[in-house]
């Protein structure tokens, strides 16, 4: 079960505050699918992003006794505010589980492989899309 109360979030910009979505009252119970849909710029990945517990919100509760994360799949698949040592952890939980060996093993066959050095252990999205791909 997801319970969602009273959630709001709103981004400062130069100009001003950008409302992106107010009050925002949901429960989403065990089995229930849901789908969001709305316009560029409607707010579904920012919704996306507070409850996978990436941002939070300013004002408002988002309560479960499940555990949720990040969605994979979601553009490149890799939050751009995590390292890239912390999207390959994130990803290789999915499938491996918290065997730490198996983890260890799979993150340092990656950090071998992508050949990017230091940037590993740098934002996600302050790299380029080279070292990206």
């Amino acid at each position: 079960m997801i319970i969602i109360k009273n959630l709001s979030k709103s981004y400062k910009t130069k100009f001003k505050n950008n409302l992106v979505f107010e009050k925002v009252n949901l429960s989403i119970k065990e089995g229930d699918k849901i789908a969001l849909i709305g316009r560029n710029g409607a707010g579904k990945s920012t919704f996306l992003r507070l409850l996978g517990g990436v941002e939070s919100c300013e004002f408002g509760q988002i309560k479960t006794n499940n555990k949720i994360s990040w969605p994979i799949g979601s553009k490149e698949g890799f939050h751009p505010l995590l390292t890239a040592r912390e999207n390959v952890t994130f990803i290789s939980k999915i499938y491996l589980g918290n065997d730490i060996k198996e983890l260890i093993k799979k993150i340092k066959f990656v950090e071998n492989f992508a050949e990017i050095g230091q940037f590993f252990d740098k934002p996600y999205r302050n790299i380029s899309s080279g070292m990206k791909t």
